[in-house]
């Protein structure tokens, strides 16, 4: 059973590799004896083993685990970022087949980061036509895959930065429910994003930091009971709903203390109570302005 490690809030990459070294090592002695090969110049290293032992809580388990994502990347390469030395791992977003019409569609996307460090990533749900992204005629599985893909890439450029700042970096998600309905809850969408999350939960150890929701529906435990059973229980489990947020008003992020801790009020959304528009790229969530609603 996957259990995670318990790190009393530290991400010091050195501290963690210096206070669980035997606990590494064991597991790479592991992965050899099972005659993985792990190429460091894929970035199979300490920092990788490290994140599969905070993430399992057992050498045998993290064992398996990378024997069964390597095995897995290997399978489905063609659906994975390439990594490309020298390139921005977020440059790859554009790359997957179908990126340009689901991203018209999907109002995702950095935003920055948190005063920690970690990557800010928002999501919009709420003004989400998720029925249109079945409408242009894309492969049965293009959403999912789209979706595995970018966190693909999210994961790379994380990767990145735990190792240029030596702070295991994660993602703070923050997703905005503001009209959400129950009639524009397009069950193949909620499907292929309950897929992608159990696919990342495998291949993505310490992906996610939290995954904030604000502004939630007056139905949140209708929502919840529909939406939930499709997603991994690491992704529920870091799913927290802002206090802040209240079904018969907008939330204030600028109120909710959690939020502020994390981040500057320059740095969250107008849509959000904060002071940020990023009006050149059109919104925070490029390409969606701050004030668009669900129309």
């Amino acid at each position: 059973m996957k259990k995670e490690v318990n790190t009393n809030g530290e991400r010091d990459v050195d501290i963690l590799l210096e206070k669980f070294r035997n606990e590494v090592e064991e597991i790479r002695k592991g992965c050899l004896e099972s005659g993985l090969d792990l190429r460091e110049d894929l970035g199979y290293d300490e920092i990788f083993l490290l994140r599969f032992w905070l993430s399992w809580g057992s050498v045998l388990a993290a064992v398996n685990a990378v024997q069964e994502v390597l095995q897995f990347r290997e399978n489905h390469a063609w659906r994975l970022a390439k990594r490309i030395p020298g390139r921005d791992p977020l440059d790859e977003l554009d790359d997957y087949e179908y990126a340009e019409v689901i991203q018209r569609i999907v109002p995702r996307g950095i935003h920055g980061k948190t005063k920690d460090g970690d990557v800010l990533f928002l999501i919009r749900a709420g003004i989400m036509k998720s029925s249109e992204l079945f409408q242009h005629g894309l492969p049965k599985d293009a959403v999912e895959h789209f979706l595995t893909y970018s966190n693909d890439v999210i994961y790379n450029f994380l990767d990145l930065e735990t190792r240029r700042t030596r702070r295991l970096t994660k993602v703070l998600l923050v997703n905005d429910l503001n009209g959400v309905s129950l009639a524009s809850i397009d069950i193949r969408f909620v499907r292929a994003l309950g897929a992608s999350s159990k696919v990342s939960d495998l291949i993505h150890p310490q992906l996610t930091y939290r995954n904030v929701i604000v502004n939630p529906p007056a139905f949140i435990k209708i929502l919840t009971k529909t939406f939930l059973p499709f997603m991994s229980k690491r992704a529920r489990e870091k799913m927290v709903i802002c206090t802040g947020s209240k079904p018969w008003g907008l939330a204030d992020l600028k109120a909710c203390p959690y939020v502020t801790s994390v981040l500057d009020v320059d740095h969250i959304p107008t849509y959000l109570g904060g002071g940020c528009e990023c009006a050149a790229q059109g919104g925070c969530c490029r390409g969606f302005a701050n004030e668009m609603s669900k129309k």
